[in-house]
């Protein structure tokens, strides 16, 4: 798989494994790398796995593409006969309509396996900015495997978006219409593209339009955000959203949970996106895991996403009690992190972040 995503496929095609007629069915060498075709394909190809007798590709679009022997189904019974006969040309695989493929899988030469993806751009409205004011909103992924990356083509004059969190941050300096295309790609190469509109309006003399306590024109106003305990240790609770603060228990001393305490001037969804540092290598201006083949390699920050969850919250005193579990199957581990913490009300008008950073104690 080359960096543009391009297949090549060499070795035995007895069974149809490289993609190509070429001595399909035969035992003899292919030593020539051959560019496989894949019909229809959107996008480059991102995954791949092969070897014995079955091969299986995926595009960034989620297609997922499959060839070779079909023996015993695993190529999702392309043709309804299961028998030793070559399939070298790639076929796509049908699934239900909205799903996309992340990654793949396969056996030694009879079965295939693949992790959904459905990655999505969940933000479907853009607050309003306004000429010569702070202005601050993040962008939400559904579905995929962090760490995300975002690009966007179409800001306003005067803003930016960060590829790691999603935020768009900055001060509009004109007013206007602008189409925004936001990318959205996985840990796995899946790539999701969705156009959102932001209107720059002309600063209003006078009073003006009510302004949340960040600044944000119209936004809800999140303050007090804090923490209970900045070390704990995990527990066996899912969030919990909840008007008085939850008793706090302890191990060795140390608190089991935090509790997140923030205060709403309405009601309002609030994100809490969890997110961790590791240290990683520097390699073409990127910050990379570090591997055997970079370790020599100036040493880097990466900064990982985990999750997030989403309540809605009252107006008032609110708090989550927080022990670590995300959702009934994702928990974080011992280690660092930071919360960011974004209140969003019904017309889309989101808050500035408030970010808190705590530690999870080793049990």
């Amino acid at each position: 798989m080359t960096g543009s995503g391009q297949l090549y496929a060499f070795g035995q095609n007895l069974h149809g494994e490289l993609g190509t007629t070429t001595n399909s069915g035969s035992a003899a060498a292919n030593a020539t790398p051959g560019l496989v075709a894949l019909a229809g394909a959107s996008g480059p190809v991102t995954q791949v796995a092969a070897g014995s007798e079955h091969s299986l590709a995926v595009t960034a679009s989620g297609q997922l593409y499959a060839f070779g022997s079909d023996q015993r189904g695993q190529l999702a019974d392309q043709d309804g006969i299961f028998l030793t006969d070559p399939h070298p040309i790639p076929a796509l695989v049908a699934f239900e309509p909205g799903t996309t493929i992340g990654t793949v899988g396969k056996g030694l030469g009879n079965h295939s396996l693949v992790l959904v993806s459905n990655l999505a751009v969940a933000t479907a409205t853009l607050a309003s900015a306004e000429v010569g004011a702070p202005y601050q909103a993040t962008l939400t992924a559904s579905g995929g495997t962090a760490p995300f990356r975002w690009s966007g083509e179409g800001l306003p004059a005067g803003l930016a978006l960060d590829t790691a969190s999603g935020a768009i941050t900055g001060t509009p300096g004109g007013p206007g219409s602008a189409s925004l295309k936001v990318t959205l790609s996985d840990y796995y190469g899946t790539t999701i593209t969705r156009t959102l509109t932001l209107t720059v309006t002309q600063k209003s003399g006078g009073a003006g339009r009510a302004t949340g306590g960040d600044g944000n024109a119209g936004a809800p106003q999140l303050s007090a955000a804090r923490l209970s305990a900045s070390k704990w240790r995990l527990g066996a609770k899912l969030p919990q959203l909840t008007g008085t603060a939850a008793t706090a228990r302890k191990k060795n001393g140390v608190p089991i949970g935090t509790n997140i305490s923030f205060n709403l001037d309405r009601a309002a969804r609030v994100t809490f996106t969890f997110r961790h540092a590791l240290i990683g290598r520097k390699v073409s201006g990127k910050c990379v895991a570090k591997t055997p083949g970079n370790a020599g390699k100036p040493r880097c920050t990466r900064t990982l996403s985990d999750g997030a969850v989403r309540l809605q919250g009252r107006k008032g005193s609110n708090y989550l009690h927080f022990e670590g579990s995300l959702n009934r199957t994702k928990k974080l581990k011992p280690g660092a992190y930071s919360v960011a913490v974004t209140a969003t009300d019904s017309d889309g008008k989101s808050t500035a972040t408030k970010t808190l950073r705590f530690a999870i104690a080793n049990s």
